[in-house]
């Protein structure tokens, strides 16, 4: 991810006035909470898959336990 800020918001100083204001900050942050959100969302589906596999992987030990 490329930042570009105008000259009162380089790093490391944020000046307080500029965050609402400055066109560059609120784009790093949109670029940030999308990256995020993309991160949580591909989380969830690894657990979701993972809690299912569990689950039928589970069901089977039961059933195969009960046959005997």
């Amino acid at each position: 991810m490329s930042f570009e800020h105008c000259h009162f918001c380089k790093p490391p100083v944020r000046h307080a006035g500029c965050h609402s204001d400055c066109p560059y900050y609120a784009a790093d942050i949109a670029a940030r909470s999308a990256a995020k959100e993309e991160k949580r969302r591909l989380t969830a589906a690894k657990c979701d898959w993972l809690c299912a596999r569990q689950f039928k992987t589970q069901r089977y030990q039961r059933l195969k336990g009960q046959q005997g």
